[in-house]
């Protein structure tokens, strides 16, 4: 049966646009506009909103700061934290999680916190940087202070501008607005970052589409909103652990669309999405510096597709981005390397920064990886450079269910010849792994981001 979301549960039709900052002073919408939802599917409208923007108001009104430190884990009271902050003409910065690597690195750009941090500790010290919100530059000066991790692991500080923000958002309207229309947006990855904030949070707020409270932890969850037109934001860590004893015929007539970003999601689970959501996988590639800048759908191609508006090309091996969202003027050189074909589509050949040097040999590792998940039963394969270890080579391998079978049958000894055999002609000898760890799982973060550091952890012991 057919069912009219809009015509029930009073979804916003044919509204324009909007661009942020959003100017809650004035009358933006209806009070009984529905702006989200909880995770039972109960509506939340802009009635609600306004109590809870007054409340932010009163405990933010006084502050002498200009950057604030932000975290919440119900993405609405997160959203009113952000409104608040911006009609103050304040900066929020936004940290990936609490941990205190994290919080160390928020220390450093303010000493104000708010939402749920823990032992928050704040003085009403003026902030060294007095750059503040004014009318006439609203759109070229900073909008929020983003955490991502830097090639060091160390938390880094990204400054996004509003103009960097409107101009990702109108961006992603124009490709899939058309497809998004009465959908209700959901995902399993924070808004604490970058992909979330923006996918899951901010574009169907200013687009007039509602979202939910809060993260989807399992897929279980999404049967009580199997009555919506439902638009995932998700990563692979998720889609890769689907329940494959989940019943979803119910949910395949409700599922619209499914996004994925944080880290590449093989062709088999962009199969086996496929076959049990009813809907593809739409990848997106792209940055907390860039936004998005391109997707592809694994099951037609395997290639990149900039999105419109946005230009590729190479500089020094390099994928270079010509977009509004990254830079004002010229191009933003990223770290990944890449082969550019026609129309703009592209392909991905590792990071310029996971170079290593082996041997006196420059070696790439993701190159090292590539060929060892060419082996039939490799699931996943990532190096570490140890260091410690003469500057030697360290394989993490996730092997396949046959293959996990096999490395208890044959012993790990012939499993890892195996394995070599892989890189033979591809890899120089003096890059082949010289330890090997089996994992049953690769550790990840909630953006589906290999922890690099927990890997690295593996090889402290000699075995």
């Amino acid at each position: 049966m057919e069912w009219n979301i809009s015509a029930e549960l009073g979804f916003w039709v044919n509204k324009m646009f909007e661009t942020l900052p959003l100017a809650i002073d004035k009358v933006e919408f209806s009070s009984k506009d529905v702006i989200a939802y909880t995770i039972d599917g109960q509506p939340i409208n802009w009635g609600e909103i306004l109590a809870r923007l007054d409340f932010w108001k009163s405990q933010l009104g006084n502050l002498s700061q200009i950057k604030v430190a932000v975290y919440h884990s119900d993405a609405v009271e997160f959203l009113c934290i952000l409104l608040i902050l911006w009609s103050l003409k304040k900066i929020p910065v936004v940290p990936a999680n609490t941990l205190e690597k994290t919080l160390r690195a928020v220390k450093k750009e303010t000493d104000y916190c708010i939402g749920e941090f823990p032992e928050v500790t704040s003085s009403q010290n003026i902030d060294s940087e007095q750059e503040v919100l004014s009318s006439d530059r609203e759109s070229r000066i900073h909008a929020l202070i983003i955490f991502t991790s830097g090639s060091s692991g160390e938390p880094k500080a990204v400054y996004k501008t509003f103009k960097q923000l409107n101009s990702e958002l109108k961006i992603l309207e124009n490709q899939w607005g058309n497809l998004l229309t009465d959908t209700l947006t959901l995902g399993t990855v924070s808004h604490h970052h970058m992909f979330g904030i923006q996918f899951r949070l901010l574009w169907p707020f200013v687009s007039k589409r509602p979202f939910v409270s809060k993260d989807i932890i399992y897929f279980e969850q999404l049967l009580k909103l199997s009555k919506y037109r439902i638009c995932l934001i998700s990563s692979p860590a998720h889609l890769e652990h689907i329940p494959k004893t989940m019943e979803w015929s119910e949910l395949q007539k409700s599922m619209k669309v499914v996004f994925s970003a944080g880290a590449p999601l093989s062709k088999n689970t962009s199969l086996e999405v496929n076959k049990n959501m009813g809907v593809l996988v739409t990848e997106i590639y792209g940055s907390t510096e860039t936004g998005a800048v391109s997707h592809r759908d694994q099951t037609k191609d395997p290639l990149w597709n900039p999105l419109k508006g946005i230009s590729v090309k190479k500089i020094d091996n390099k994928l270079a981005i010509k977009s509004p969202a990254a830079i004002d003027k010229g191009w933003y050189v990223s770290e990944d390397l890449c082969e550019i074909y026609s129309q703009g589509h592209f392909s991905l050949k590792g990071r310029a920064d996971n170079i290593i040097k082996v041997g006196g040999k420059r070696v790439s590792k993701a190159a090292i990886e590539s060929s060892l998940k060419e082996h039939p039963l490799v699931e996943k394969a990532f190096v570490v450079f140890l260091e410690k270890r003469k500057n030697r080579v360290g394989a993490v391998i996730q092997l396949t269910r046959t293959g996990s079978v096999e490395l208890i049958d044959k012993g790990k000894l012939a499993f890892q010849k195996s394995l070599l055999s892989c890189l033979k002609g591809n890899i120089e000898n003096v890059a082949w792994p010289r330890y090997w760890r089996f994992v049953p799982k690769m550790p990840v973060n909630q953006q589906g981001k290999i922890k690099s550091t927990e890997l690295e952890e593996l090889f402290d012991k000699e075995n």
